[in-house]
């Protein structure tokens, strides 16, 4: 059976002020992958994930979400995306915020699955404004996961994460993958990466460098 890759990349470049970031740049992720973007600073893995999410286009080169532009309201249907940094309206409290997400997506977890499987449920009624870096990383964590996605960004994931914390949402995340979920991820954490990935790019002046594949 020929199974297309759910994200594609074609010789890709881009440039922020003449500075090549990312250069003529290929790789596919198919259905079933756990991809690690592994690099040192300044390597280009959080422009690639931008790139894959829509929130920049490439100088050059094509870049395909579900076989679409990521620009496309159907490409962009069935994924989830935790940032570097998250924004959020801070008078909420994250039962409020939980809520309002839920509403954009028609298939979805309960309300009581999210916060305990985020360990939110101390916390569901406390404004945004008054939470610790942590537990606003553990909110932007389970926004992401919602509505069910099948293909998932998360970009240095665990950061600002306590031990608990992190073992905890590593756990989530091998239970929820599946033969049809993609997940990418960067981080600066080989442990991370070992424990979580399936394939490692190792990134380096915006070129893939290296490729690792071991089975989980």
């Amino acid at each position: 059976m020929n199974i297309k890759p759910v994200i594609q990349l074609n010789a890709i470049e881009k440039k922020s002020k003449d500075k090549l970031i990312i250069d003529k740049l290929s790789l596919s992720i198919y259905p079933g992958q756990i991809v690690a973007l592994l690099g040192g600073n300044g390597a280009g893995k959080t422009t690639l994930m931008r790139l894959m999410v829509g929130l920049e286009k490439p100088c050059k080169g094509t870049v395909l979400l579900n076989n679409l532009s990521p620009s496309h309201p159907k490409a962009r249907g069935n994924i989830g995306v935790v940032p570097q940094v998250s924004q959020f309206i801070e008078e909420l409290t994250i039962k409020e915020k939980i809520q309002w997400i839920s509403k954009h997506y028609s298939n979805k977890y309960s309300l009581r699955f999210i916060i305990d499987n985020f360990l939110l449920s101390n916390l569901i009624n406390k404004k945004i404004v008054y939470l610790s870096e942590g537990e606003k990383r553990r909110l932007s964590l389970a926004l992401a996961f919602i509505g069910k996605p099948k293909i998932i960004f998360l970009d240095e994931p665990t950061v600002g994460l306590d031990n608990e914390s992190r073992e905890f949402f590593w756990k989530f995340l091998k239970n929820y993958h599946k033969s049809d979920i993609s997940i990418v991820l960067t981080t600066h954490y080989f442990e991370e990466a070992k424990a979580l990935a399936n394939t490692m790019f190792f990134i380096d002046n915006g070129k893939i460098v290296n490729v690792g594949m071991h089975s989980m």
